[in-house]
């Protein structure tokens, strides 16, 4: 073998062999729980498209969720079917105000209190703020956390609820929540989110 051709096999197999110890590497960099959590907590804006379905005792119905978050400002429009006309949460600071498809106005401090009231089912915004996000809520105690083979979460226990992560999209470099399953002991909430925006 001429010395040309030695040198050039010499070059073509520490390539390769570079290739092979690289590749596997750089296949197992994923973020960690903690620098996943992190970014999504700097997440303060969206707008989202969604489906819920929600069964309550032998009460079950159907509702078209868009949420618009901007910090500690959101609007919520619930759209019921079969005429049930569009229920509209607006919070921020230490009130919510909902409107109803009669353009009458109700006050409360508290989302869920409003939805009960009207719907006669209770949707959890304070923390479902968070959960929506895949995260826990930091006001309150987790009771259990689990995560995916990607550091995602997959399930979690806070506030008496038990969150479930079915599947999750890309979304502007961030992993977010496709479909995700609430429930506690009253109430079972799934919720199919059809688009993400984020600002």
């Amino acid at each position: 073998m001429s010395g040309f051709c030695r040198v050039f096999l010499f070059i073509f197999l520490a390539f390769a062999l570079s290739a092979c110890v690289r590749a596997p590497i750089e296949d197992k960099i994923r973020p960690t729980w903690e620098t996943r959590k992190d970014k999504l907590m700097l997440v303060e804006g969206w707008d989202i498209k969604a489906r819920i379905a929600v069964r309550a005792g032998n009460n079950s119905g159907s509702a078209s969720l868009r949420w618009t978050q901007h910090k500690d400002e959101y609007q919520i429009r619930v759209i019921t079917p079969f005429g049930g006309g569009t229920h509209e949460l607006i919070g921020g600071g230490n009130e919510v105000l909902l409107r109803t498809p009669e353009n009458h106005i109700s006050r409360a401090e508290d989302a869920g209190t409003l939805l009960r009231q009207r719907l006669g089912w209770w949707l959890p915004v304070s923390g479902l703020a968070y959960w929506v996000r895949g995260i826990p809520a930091p006001a309150f105690h987790v009771d259990t956390l689990l995560l995916d083979e990607e550091n995602r979460l997959s399930a979690l226990n806070q506030a008496g609820w038990s969150i479930r992560y079915k599947n999750y999209v890309e979304v502007d470099g961030h992993s977010m929540p496709g479909k995700l399953d609430l429930q506690n002991d009253r109430i079972r909430i799934r919720v199919s989110i059809r688009e993400w925006n984020l600002p």
